[in-house]
């Protein structure tokens, strides 16, 4: 079905859910409104919804089936890390020649001026050429949903201060390294990183997720659950990503 009274409907689901996500109240999943954005995408490729303002990679989103029935399709033993599913803003950002130039959302706004106010976002690193990498924006000393809502209403004040947000990032756009290669590099260039613990026993996943339920571990941060990341670079290179989600990372709530 791509009548356009279907194709105007879409567009009104997709800038209804962006509006609230940008809110701080979203009424709809990351992977429902991927699964949305991608269908909108392949009827109607041209539509002006479909240019990404910042002129950046596609944010995805983690999936969130049963960990049960993720990791026995991954190879036998696969190391992970395991990380907090920090709830806060997807922010992007985008260095050229070490300058910070771009800063955008997963709906792809610019928000570069934001991002330049964030206290612990460097306006400069040492690197060369292109670098992009990803991370959460969100309000510290703040719960979960508190934190998101606070973050996204930073990002539209006209006057911002942004001193209450910090900026943690958890990933290299391009990166062949493993994760903790990856964590490194973001660590040396002056990010901000996520706690992270690393396994190959699918046990200690279940018991992690359970002190994160007990309050235990992640503390530090607003989350809203955890995340299982396949370690090697080659290994998530192999697995690769659909439309909506990555296929070696797995969000347990």
């Amino acid at each position: 079905m791509n009548s356009i009274a279907y194709i105007k409907k879409l567009a009104a689901k997709i800038v209804r859910a962006q509006t609230s996500y940008d809110n701080g109240v979203p009424f709809m999943s990351n992977s429902r409104f991927d699964s949305i954005k991608n269908e909108f995408r392949n009827i109607a490729p041209n539509h002006s919804l479909n240019q990404t303002a910042g002129g950046g990679k596609h944010l995805l989103s983690l999936n969130n089936e049963p960990f049960e029935e993720w990791y026995p399709t991954l190879p036998d033993r696969t190391a992970l890390v395991i990380q907090p599913k920090i709830d806060g803003v997807a922010l992007a950002l985008r260095y050229i020649s070490g300058n910070l130039t771009k800063a955008w959302t997963r709906s792809g706004r610019d928000v570069t001026r934001y991002a330049m106010l964030v206290p612990n976002i460097p306006h400069q690193i040492d690197r060369g050429q292109v670098f992009e990498c990803r991370g959460e924006l969100y309000a510290f000393n703040e719960p979960a949903p508190s934190s998101q809502r606070k973050a996204a209403a930073e990002l539209r004040k006209k006057a911002p201060s942004c001193k209450n947000l910090k900026f943690c990032s958890f990933e290299i756009f391009n990166f062949s390294g493993s994760e903790p290669q990856m964590l490194n590099v973001l660590h040396e260039l002056g990010f901000q990183i996520p706690t992270t613990y690393q396994t190959s026993n699918p046990a200690e996943v279940e018991d992690l997720h359970q002190k994160w339920m007990d309050g235990k571990v992640f503390s530090e941060y607003p989350t809203d659950g955890i995340v299982a990341k396949v370690s090697s670079g080659e290994l998530k290179g192999y697995l690769g990503a659909n439309s909506v989600s990555p296929n070696w990372g797995l969000a347990l709530k």
